[in-house]
């Protein structure tokens, strides 16, 4: 840490580092992140430093405030999910393309969500699928591509690559998650648009202190 960076100093008065108590709380120390993640690049060591530190703050009140029973049925995560982020059927019926009713049948537990869907939900709420499915449904690959507890940079492009390679030839859909950064892979994937997703994956992941990489594929 460099506290004696006055960019630093300017940030700890901007937003102190210390426990969140409230949604407002949360809502700034976010957009700050935000900020600050946006020209990482840029940053120097004291404006890393707190970065870091804030992450963990954040990190902390979330788990704290935002945990849902493992043993919950899909369509209560989904319920839960939208009342924690101060949403209602008409913000999920936007958020997924669907008809209102088809939207209400979602949260009612009436019709299944389809793999697309989850994964818009995952990317949205920043959650593991395995929320939203039974757990036979989604298989743990994570093994197969990495062997270090906290890969290295350069394993983490490797694995994404690799998976990226088997995508193509698979009619399974992936997602991979670095510390709650995700991504989704498909065969139908544009490679372009893939590519440049990939692009922004690894550079983000470079961030992560800890790069815990999962990845999950769905039949």
């Amino acid at each position: 840490m460099d506290p004696s960076s006055k960019k630093y100093q300017a940030l700890i008065r901007r937003l102190p580092l210390r426990p969140l108590k409230s949604e407002q709380d949360l809502d700034a120390a976010l957009q700050l992140s935000i900020e600050l993640n946006e020209k990482f690049q840029t940053l120097d060591e004291g404006e890393k430093d707190y970065l870091e530190m804030l992450t963990q703050v954040i990190q902390s009140y979330e788990q704290k405030f935002y945990q849902i029973e493992d043993s919950a049925k899909p369509h209560e995560v989904l319920k839960e999910l939208l009342e924690q982020n101060n949403m209602i059927q008409k913000d999920l019926r936007v958020l997924l393309g669907v008809p209102s009713g088809r939207a209400s049948e979602l949260v009612r537990g009436e019709r299944e969500l389809s793999k697309e869907q989850i994964m818009t939900l995952c990317l949205r709420f920043k959650v593991e699928p395995s929320l939203f499915l039974p757990k036979q449904k989604s298989t743990d690959i994570s093994e197969t591509y990495k062997t270090e507890p906290v890969p290295s940079f350069q394993t983490v492009c490797e694995s994404i690559e690799s998976v990226i390679a088997e995508a193509r030839n698979s009619n399974k859909t992936y997602l991979c998650d670095c510390d709650g950064l995700l991504m989704t892979i498909t065969r139908s994937s544009k490679i372009d648009e893939l590519m440049n997703a990939y692009d922004k994956f690894i550079q983000a992941s470079d961030k992560r202190p800890e790069r815990k990489l999962s990845i999950r594929y769905f039949d």
